[in-house]
């Protein structure tokens, strides 16, 4: 389960490190990685992954927002995290519990 994790932080930090050299499709070894460890079917998983996807494309908009103070960047990035659990829960029913998805406040610092 730390694996999925990994890849689903490590996707987020490529997207926000490499925001211009954005992937049209979602990431393959996060779907392979979500078809081993958890079980479930192709498309699933690629819902899953493009919701992860499009949840680092805007994580990335916020943190890259000028605009806004780094409390604020943290409660939306906090926000869209809680959303992309929601989504994720509602492809495949208990998948991941809260604590895999969403970060301790501790670790968004």
């Amino acid at each position: 389960m730390k694996n999925v994790l990994l890849l689903i932080s490590l996707f987020v930090i490529c997207n926000l490190t490499y925001g211009q050299q954005k992937e049209t499709a979602p990431n393959e070894i996060l779907v392979e990685k979500l078809i081993k460890e958890k079980d479930i079917d192709r498309n699933r998983a690629l819902k899953i992954a493009q919701t992860i996807q499009d949840t680092a494309d805007e994580i990335n908009n916020v943190y890259n927002d000028s605009t806004l103070t780094d409390n604020v960047k943290r409660d939306k990035i906090d926000k869209l995290y809680l959303l992309r659990f929601d989504k994720i829960n509602h492809i495949v029913p208990g998948i991941f519990r809260r604590e895999e998805i969403v970060p301790n406040r501790k670790q968004l610092r």
